[in-house]
Parts: C-alpha cells; structure tokens; sequence
C-alpha cells in the first residue's frame, strides 16, 4: 500500500510538547508513523513531500461555526482550509440544519445567520449527512442539534405543554442516536429566550449520554452575565453532560467584574466536577442580527408580528434604540454587514455613516433597515475591549470558534459581506497571541486548537499526531501567517498555511486547492 511522507517537518504533536524535527508517515487515511530527524525510513514506497522547514500540526478545530447551509455553496471550504482548519462543530447557537418539518422548512431554508437560500431535502440528521456527502465537503463537520430548531419543529414561541415537551425530546433522542455530538441553545434568539432552564435540562438529558455536550450561546451577555453562565453550569450538572460556552464574552460599560465574576464560576463548577470549557473569537466585534438590540417581548409571536410592531410605533422603537445601542457600542461601531432584502449599499457602514446618507437619525436608519430586511441584517459590533479579549483566550479552559461560516470570494457566498472572522480567525489567533503579543507559546496555541478541542467535544482520533490517529494535518509557517479580512474588505484569504490534509487527502497543496473533498458529516 502506498505511503505518503511528509519529510522536513518542525512536528507539533497537538498535546503542548516541544516541536521536533522529523517525517510523518501516511496510509489509508492515517498516521502511519512518527519519526524523528535521525531515523530512517525506506522511501522507495513512498510519495515523498518536503515541507522545508514548515511546522506540521494536527488540522485546526473550529469548535463554534455555522456553516450548516454554506458548505452546500462552498464544498470546498476555502475560508476554512486556507486556515488550516480541517474540522467545524457546526449547529451552534441553537441554529442546526435538522431537524426539520414542513412548517419549519422555510425558515430553514433562508439561512442559518445567512441570506443564502438553500434548497433543503431531508427532514433529519441522517438526510443532512447525506446530502452533504453526496455532494462532498472538503473538511469534516461535527453536528449539534439545536434547541430553537427543535422548538420551532415543535411549537415555536410560547410556553410548552407536557405532549409539546416531549415531542421536543423525542427529536433529540432521534438526532443523538444518529450521532449528533450534543445539544446547542441561543437563549438571546427567538424561540429560545422564551424557555426556562428547566426546558432546556430535559433535553440535554434526551441526549443519552454523560459523553455528550450542551453547548449554549448565554442567555445574556451583558447586565447578567454571571447569572446566565450560572444557568449554563445548571443545565450541565442536572443533566450529566459536558458544557462549552459558546464565544465567552462581557458587553457594556461597567460590566468588567462579571467577566471575572463568571471565570470563578466556572471555575468553582469544574472543581464540582463539572467538564465545562469555553470559546472565543480574536476579534473586538461580535455579530449578530441587528434586530437583537430590540428587546424580548417584541419577539412574541414571531417575525411577523415584530416587524408589525414596529411599523405602527416607529417612534417608540427609534427612541428605544436611541438609549439601547449605546449601553453597548457607539453607532459608529455597529456596521452593517450582511443586509439580506435590504439595499447591499448600506453593507460595511455603520449606522452612523447611513444616519448621515439617508439624512435622519442612525436610530431612524436602524429601524429602517430592520424594516426593509425583514429583521435579516446582520452587524458587526465593537463593544469588547482587548484587555478582556486576551484574558479569556489565554485562559487554559479556553479554545478557538470563529462564529463565522465557510465562504468564497465569488459566487452567492462572494455577494454576502461577512464579519472578516470567517476567513482570519485561526491565522489571527497565531498571528497575535504567538508570533506578536508572545502571550501563548506556538505549542501550547496549538493544543488549544486540536487535541483540548478534540477530547471536550469527543472527537476521537483527532487533533494528535500519533501512530494510529486520523491523518487530519496542516503546515504552516508561523513568521508568515497572515490574515488579511477585514470590516471593508471582509473577502480576504489567509496567508501562510501551505498544504493541508484530510483523512490523509491533500485538500491544499502549495497553498491552493486541489479540489477534492475527502471530509464527511462526523457521527458520535
């Protein structure tokens, strides 16, 4: 059987050791061996690659994304690879692309934090897994099943009855055991911000399994912080699951200490016994819908009736707005990114710019755009700072999710104006934190994004290099990683990572793709 030899590597492992000059032997989809500079090897059975020098790493885990419809426009998932990342967790923030029932299908369909529309044929895990490889993917994705896609197959908003109930743990048990890896919630998106804790604990129980995660993007992330990881942390002890706390963050002025607040809880829940660990992005802004600045109750009863409200009492809702955004951000620091129905000349400005084009308020121009997009438009918002960014991607529980999405410079996905996460998150991460802030050597960095990852979400065989483990690598060279998105220019590859392989399958090759798309839908 034919072997491929990765020679004239500098080896990162994946477990934090010191990187070693060496060659990783490759067959049939795996690592082979594991060798040292000095010891041989007979080539003549071998496709020999030299990698001059590059570190050789296991492939990057994007333990947070929502690429659940993009990879349908994108197979290859060149955002991705050209970062080195060879796995995504997708199904986050209780957005997945299953279940699915004719009554949901079209919200579905629309897009997952997208204004992409896809044509969606199958009904649960096992039809999305095969539609996704039927067309073929060039990384691996882990699925969750998401609480406020269960919740919109079952009811949607509203309180639950005992049948509604369990009829929504019915579909988690049926997604758990067609190897979904956990259960994700988005407590400050409509239907979820209308469940309680209890709602949510009964379904990570329907899960089965002590093995598996709940992961959730909090209730709140702002005036009580601390109170929505406390709820995470119950959620986790009374159902027996492991927890990720989805892109880990504080917002609003004055709020600093429950950052602090809420690292000792979750600290004070590991030493319980809780498995918790948490995520982040190496950006100052968050995004999300720009219709989340309004409050809980106008969500009641669906988009409709949202966008109802706000046409019969525009004023009320530019005068809330005029108070709210500033608990956060400044109108100059909320830009538009992806504007859905909207006009696309309002994407990369803030609200403040389009305040001034449009001659009205940035509060008048929000709920304009809200308006027009039919609640779609999406932002980028700076409202972190960076001291509170690195304290929490230094922190050791911490590891990488973009919350960005697979994308491509053309086509559908080329038309949209994302947040420049999704294509510089991993090349940012080493950039800064290794190479220029020094704040985490490139071993441990590595670790944070491959084998910690790897063993939180039980993705076995992954994120190590070792005789035996999935050959899933990426070479790089760390003096030229770059990522070159940005808020204008949000379209632009990374730089730096040079050959990227899946399942033993080189996906990059000198820094392009090779077109072939040897990942699949990973079951648990």
């Amino acid at each position: 059987m034919r072997i491929t030899a990765l020679t004239n590597a500098m080896i990162l492992d994946g477990l934090g050791s010191d990187p070693f000059a060496g060659t990783v032997l490759i067959c049939d989809g795996r690592i082979a061996d594991v060798l040292r500079a000095a010891q041989p090897f007979n080539p003549e059975n071998a496709d020999i690659i030299d990698l001059e020098g590059a570190s050789l790493s296991p492939g990057f885990i994007d333990v947070h994304t929502h690429s659940d419809l993009h990879i349908f426009h994108c197979p290859e998932a060149s955002s991705a690879v050209l970062q080195g990342v060879t796995t995504e967790v997708i199904g986050n923030c209780g957005c997945s692309a299953c279940p699915v029932s004719e009554q949901s299908r079209p919200a579905v369909s629309r897009g997952i934090f997208s204004n992409v529309s896809t044509e969606i044929v199958w009904r649960n895990l096992d039809g999305y897994a095969e539609a996704v490889e039927a067309q073929g993917t060039a990384i691996n994705l882990v699925p969750l099943v998401g609480h406020n896609q269960v919740r919109i197959t079952v009811c949607g908003s509203g309180p639950v009855e005992t049948s509604q109930q369990e009829a929504m743990q019915q579909l988690v048990r049926e997604a758990a055991d067609q190897g979904a890896f956990g259960l994700s919630s988005g407590l400050e998106y409509a239907p979820g911000i209308f469940a309680d804790k209890h709602e949510i604990a009964s379904l990570a129980k329907a899960l089965g399994s002590t093995d598996r995660i709940y992961t959730t993007h909090l209730r709140d992330e702002q005036n009580t912080l601390l109170d929505a990881v406390r709820e995470a942390i119950f959620i986790a002890e009374q159902a027996d699951v492991k927890l990720e706390i989805s892109h880990l963050k504080v917002i609003g002025k004055g709020n600093s200490w429950q950052l602090d607040a809420a690292l000792d809880a979750i600290e004070q829940a590991a030493e319980r016994g809780v498995r918790v660990g948490f995520d982040r992005y190496p950006y100052l802004a968050g995004s999300t819908y720009l219709a989340k600045f309004l409050p809980n109750e106008i969500w009641e009863g669906g988009m409709e009736n949202l966008l109802q409200r706000l046409r019969e009492d525009r004023r009320y809702w530019e005068t809330y707005l005029h108070n709210r955004i500033p608990q956060t951000s400044r109108f100059s620091g909320v830009l538009i990114t992806d504007t859905g129905q909207a006009d696309r000349t309002y994407q990369g400005k803030s609200l403040e710019t389009i305040g001034q084009e449009m001659n009205r308020s940035p509060e008048a121009s929000a709920v304009e755009i809200i308006l027009q997009s039919r609640g779609t438009a999406c932002i980028a918002n700076f409202c972190m700072t960076e001291e509170e960014t690195d304290k929490v991607i230094c922190h050791p529980r911490c590891v990488l999710g973009s919350d960005g999405a697979i994308y491509r410079p053309d086509g559908v996905l080329g038309a949209c104006f994302p947040h420049p996460r999704a294509y510089g998150t991993f090349a940012r991460f080493l950039r800064q934190y290794v190479r220029e802030k020094r704040l985490l050597s490139l071993p441990e960095a590595v670790r944070k994004i491959t084998s910690v990852p790897a063993a939180h979400f039980g993705i076995p065989d992954r994120g190590v290099i070792r005789p035996g483990a999935i050959a899933d690598l990426a070479a790089f060279h760390l003096d030229k990683i770059e990522d070159l998105a940005d808020y204008q220019h949000p379209h632009r590859c990374a730089k730096g990572v040079s050959h990227v392989w899946v399942t033993g399958e080189a996906v990059l090759r000198e820094g392009k793709s090779t077109g072939e798309r040897p990942g699949r839908i990973l079951r648990r």
